[in-house]
């Protein structure tokens, strides 16, 4: 009888965790879509206080969900940008200083 006990809750926990998580969801599109949340958030009000264009924010959700996506793992995001010549290197600091802020409030 405890075994059964046992059996069942573990059902049951199983069956709260599929209904609230979704056994179908995946992980690699829940991680893009909070990404993109929080950078267009953040760069959206670094082109309002034109600390950068419109184009170049385009240009960065591009490249952070690429590097999202393609799980590169650089820790320097917007090195290729800087590069390139997308966007200064302080423009890439104070773009990474404002992800972390916002990302300290989450």
């Amino acid at each position: 009888m405890k075994n059964m006990k046992s059996t069942s809750i573990l059902i049951i926990a199983i069956i709260f965790i599929l209904v609230f998580v979704g056994c179908g969801s995946d992980p690699m599109e829940a991680t893009v879509n909070i990404t993109n949340k929080i950078y267009s958030n953040t760069l959206k009000e670094l082109v309002t206080s034109k600390t950068i264009t419109q184009s170049q924010s385009d240009k960065v959700i591009v490249e952070v969900l690429r590097n999202t996506v393609e799980a590169r793992g650089n820790t320097y995001v917007l090195g290729y940008l800087v590069e390139c010549g997308t966007i200064t290197k302080l423009q890439a600091d104070i773009i990474d200083r404002n992800i972390q802020i916002t990302m300290k409030k989450m």
